[in-house]
């Protein structure tokens, strides 16, 4: 196994493990955000509707490791053009990363969209 094909499939764990997560009783993301917080987030009954978001968002990063797989994949296959392709992998990566450490804000867009409906 070549790898892109094992970074392929490595992203495709990393996929099945989150959506696999946001069907929890407490979802992968949530519990992960609870165990750095620790007290300082706000219970479930405090906040309406966190733990749709924290399911939500742990199906976002399903999806995007997802996608980080069929991207491999196509790296694997067509091998003359790994530069652009690595780029955005690694600039995406940076990216989820960075809007983790953002969750509050995060929590309360995905609030105000919800309450629109």
């Amino acid at each position: 196994m070549g790898p892109d094909y094992f970074a392929a499939f490595c992203a495709a764990l990393m996929a099945c493990l989150f959506l696999w997560g946001s069907f929890w009783r407490v979802s992968l993301i949530e519990h992960l955000a609870r165990q750095r917080e620790g007290n300082a987030m706000q219970d479930r009954a405090e906040a309406p509707g966190i733990d749709r978001f924290f399911r939500f968002y742990t199906r976002i990063w399903g999806a995007f490791f997802a996608l980080r797989a069929l991207i491999f994949i196509d790296m694997a296959r067509v091998p003359a053009h790994h530069g652009p392709e690595a780029f955005v992998l690694r600039l995406s990566l940076v990216f989820m990363i960075a809007a983790s450490f953002f969750g509050p804000s995060l929590y309360r867009f995905h609030s105000a969209c919800q309450s629109t409906r």
